[in-house]
């Protein structure tokens, strides 16, 4: 599993998830994203699902993009927490 995963945390770590994603256009398939238990805030996997979106259906349009599915991870008590307890709408 472990040579499967990437990080963005860090600017020699985007430059190797960078590399991962030139692999995952060659050979496309399913992408997992998430943020565990003890991430100081979740928003940025849900900017990087839809960044990294974004960025495939600019590669190679709607068919590399059917073809790598994906799956956002939280460990957030309901969608919209962000880890700060909820923002706009989503606190009620």
């Amino acid at each position: 599993m472990k040579a499967h995963a990437e990080s963005i945390c860090t600017t020699p770590h985007a430059s190797k998830a960078a590399d991962a994603f030139d692999r995952l256009v060659a050979n496309p398939g399913p992408v997992v994203v998430g943020a565990v238990q003890g991430a100081s805030c979740f928003g940025p996997a849900y900017e990087f699902a839809f960044l990294l979106k974004h960025t495939l259906h600019k590669k190679g349009g709607k068919e590399l993009t059917e073809k790598c599915p994906m799956t956002l991870i939280t460990s957030e008590p309901y969608v919209g927490h962000l880890g700060l307890q909820g923002a706009g709408a989503s606190k009620s």
